[in-house]
């Protein structure tokens, strides 16, 4: 008897087959879908957990307990609030997964127009990319990789967190306090 196995793809692949035809990742963006890309990064961090609704509950705190702008403090708490609420809004909303929506942008169909953007077929290749089961990870990895200067930047924290084992430091790794002496 063996254990069921998750359907998984490779990020840095060229193809991913869902719902009976092939997707191709175009790692690039015509302007139009750019304009999509800079709706949907947002959105891929308002994350609705109990970490996420703390975390802006205590940066709303922190806004308005601490400086003098009081003005500026309303307008980040105002902000932070509603984009908390929109979050948890569409989370209820929305059966597929942000980062599905997401990864949409870059995964294309044969002859499908990359200069525009089409929301009926944009919604078409998330219910198929959604219903073929892939593990959810896959669809991080490939984000990972598409989303501008994440990846330098994750790389660069990593290297200066552990410049002697960079490479054994995760996502999940905590990074390591220093002291600072004056």
């Amino acid at each position: 008897m063996t254990a069921p196995v998750q359907k998984t793809f490779e990020p840095t692949a060229h193809v991913v087959p869902a719902g009976g035809e092939d997707f191709f990742i175009t790692p690039s963006l015509s302007t139009t879908r750019y304009v999509e890309y800079l709706k949907k990064v947002p959105r891929l961090t308002f994350r609705v957990t109990y970490e996420g609704m703390y975390d802006t509950l205590s940066k709303i705190y922190t806004a308005t307990a601490s400086g003098n702008d009081m003005i500026f403090a309303i307008q980040t708490a105002k902000e932070l609030a509603w984009n908390q609420l929109d979050a948890i809004r569409r989370f209820d909303e929305n059966e597929i997964p942000e980062i599905i929506d997401f990864c949409a942008l870059f995964l294309n169909r044969p002859g499908e127009d990359l200069s525009k953007f089409d929301a009926a077929i944009h919604e078409q290749k998330k219910q198929i990319l959604s219903q073929e089961g892939y593990d959810v990870g896959c669809f991080f990895g490939l984000a990972f990789g598409l989303i501008e200067n994440l990846s330098a930047s994750y790389h660069k924290i990593r290297s200066v967190a552990n410049p002697k084992g960079a490479n054994d430091i995760t996502l999940s790794d905590p990074i390591p306090q220093t002291s600072h002496t004056s």
